[in-house]
């Protein structure tokens, strides 16, 4: 396990020990563009168009004015032409900012490879991709299929598969000098320049979080998301129908409350500050908590549909049991708690109470006693883990920005 292999990733192992880092290599600086050549007026032949203004000639002196008024037209227009062009072009001074892709993956299936090698299509330069193997069941297997496509890849693996945000958090200790960290599922398809288009956004809109419009992996022309919305306990408000077609009707840039974990690129030192993903949460509902504190501290959270992200949602296949409706009602109220101020909490929370009883009252009546049981364990729960919600709330109270 601890050898390297031709061909196969950088492996890092175990979590207690502190592994060598990723350290992001400093991209080259693009060179400047070569100065346009100034235009060439019309000399008849004549190297010189001056030399031929001695001359008494009739025909010589109305071909200098010609020559000279055909001269000032060119240079006007190329100077048109070349404010216009400064004016549209991209800025190309400097190293482009360094991008860590982290993926999580456990035991990922046959897709795998296309998740790869959509990493390696990218058309941004400063891209590093850093694999987080959480306890697969052959870890051999995904050394080696990682290294047949990214051989450039680090791999850091995990004893254990505590959950995607502990395995995500592993950035915080295996990464250094990112200056956007990108969180990945290990069953997504990105386009060529989805990373690039993310990273430009994050620049022009001034944003700490940027998602992609995700779009179903079979069929790229249904939506699966385009950021989400929430309301005040945390449940998701969808701002498109799943499977709806793709005409690009929802393809303006808009601020939304959080982006779905399946693709997010986060600004290094934000993720850092917010402590990053909580690690009470093991699956479903860690992207809408980051989302939130981000908020809270100052942060805006947008989408960039240009960036687009075919996501296979294949987590329910490698789980033995569905239970997405008991950990999304822990999470949401987890967050809740944790993000909202004293005073929003003190009204929110007894708010919460009721609606859930009443929740459960219906659940009963009706017979259905599972979803009747999930939603009193999601309070059960967090009163369990309320120390470790104090102390999230305290250290959000320094970075708090909106109340």
């Amino acid at each position: 396990m601890g050898q390297r292999r031709r061909g196969s990733a950088e492996t890092d192992t175990g979590t207690t020990t502190l592994c060598p880092r990723v350290t992001v290599p400093e991209p080259p600086s693009t060179p400047a563009p070569e100065p346009v050549p100034g235009p060439y007026p019309l000399t008849g032949g004549a190297s010189d168009p001056a030399a031929s203004a001695g001359s008494g000639s009739v025909f010589d002196e109305l071909f200098a004015a010609l020559s000279e008024s055909e001269t000032a037209d060119t240079s006007s227009t190329v100077e048109a032409v070349t404010f216009a062009s400064l004016y549209e072009a991209e800025e190309t001074d400097g190293p482009a900012p360094a991008v860590v892709a982290v993926m999580v993956a456990h035991d990922p299936g046959p897709w795998f490879e296309e998740t790869l090698e959509s990493l390696r299509a990218q058309d941004y330069s400063a891209l590093s991709v850093l694999v987080v193997d959480a306890a697969s069941t052959d870890e051999v297997e995904i050394r080696d299929r990682v290294g047949a496509v990214l051989p450039d890849a680090h791999l850091r693996r995990l004893s254990e598969n505590a959950g995607y945000a502990i395995s995500a958090n592993e950035a915080l200790v295996a990464v250094r000098g990112a200056a956007f960290y990108l969180f990945c599922h290990d069953d997504v398809r990105l386009e060529p320049d989805a990373v690039r288009l993310l990273v430009e956004e994050a620049f022009r809109s001034n944003a700490g979080i940027v998602g992609p419009k995700l779009v179903e992996w079979s069929d790229a022309r249904r939506l699966l998301s385009v950021g989400m919305g929430s309301d005040r306990f945390g449940h998701p408000a969808a701002y498109v129908e799943r499977g709806d077609l793709d005409q690009e009707q929802h393809d303006a840039v808009r601020d939304v409350f959080y982006i779905p974990g399946a693709v997010t690129l986060v600004r290094a030192d934000l993720f850092e500050a917010l402590g990053g993903y909580d690690a009470a949460m093991n699956f479903h509902g860690e992207d809408l908590e980051l989302c939130w504190r981000a908020h809270v501290a100052g942060a805006r959270v947008i989408v960039a549909p240009a960036a687009r992200v075919a996501h296979l949602e294949a987590l329910g296949q490698r789980r033995p049991v569905d239970d997405r409706r008991r950990l999304q009602a822990r999470h949401r109220l987890r967050a809740m708690r944790v993000s909202d101020s004293f005073g929003t909490r003190l009204r929110a929370t007894p708010e919460a109470f009721i609606l859930s009883l009443m929740e459960i009252v219906q659940a009963v009546v009706l017979g259905h006693f599972r979803r009747a049981r999930d939603t009193w364990s999601a309070w059960t729960w967090n009163s369990r883990n309320a120390s470790s919600g104090r102390a999230r709330r305290a250290s959000l109270a320094s970075l708090r920005r909106v109340s």
